[in-house]
């Protein structure tokens, strides 16, 4: 008995519809985001210290975990799912921790960035069919330190917590109900 994936799309075309909404956000008329990518959360203490160092703006997207809601349903069984996702937002003002958390004048900073994530990233991604949205649940301030936990002054990020929802994977369990 094969699976009938009704709606169900994959994660990486999930995951690559939220990367091309946040590829097109804007601050003040530009790019909010000097890079937006994918990464691995292995990779992520370096891929920060490393992008702190060329890009004044970065987005990484870290898969986080998928969980299902499974009911049966008669001779059905019907999982909804859900994938945890992590927008890491960074804005970099060398020796101005105020400004690269709070923004300033010419940049965002964090939390600016943050708040433009939570606003212009959430929503329908993936239309009808097979429809897909994202939804904020949580945004938390990091402090980025070396590896000598010595703090970066001016170096600060922001973690959105992002649950993207939508389709439904129904599995046929046979000609009778399950008792």
């Amino acid at each position: 008995m094969a699976a009938d994936f009704n709606g169900l799309r994959t994660t990486k075309a999930a995951l690559d519809a939220l990367l091309e909404k946040l590829r097109v956000i804007t601050w003040k008329g530009e790019k909010a985001f000097a890079r937006v990518e994918l990464f691995v959360a292995t990779d992520l203490v370096a891929a920060l210290l490393k992008l702190f160092v060329t890009d004044p703006r970065t987005c990484l997207v870290v898969f986080g975990d998928k969980d299902f809601d499974s009911k049966v349903e008669g001779t059905q069984l019907n999982s909804k799912q859900a994938r945890t996702v992590f927008v890491l937002v960074t804005d970099k003002r060398i020796g101005d921790d105020s400004g690269a958390l709070f923004g300033t004048e010419g940049n965002p900073g964090a939390i600016g960035l943050s708040d433009l994530v939570e606003t212009e990233a959430m929503g329908l991604l993936l239309p009808n069919p097979k429809a897909i949205y994202a939804a904020p649940l949580h945004t938390e301030i990091l402090k980025v330190t070396d590896k000598d936990q010595k703090n970066l002054a001016g170096r600060w990020a922001c973690v959105v917590t992002v649950e993207i929802n939508g389709g439904l994977l129904v599995h046929n369990l046979g000609k009778g109900p399950i008792q």
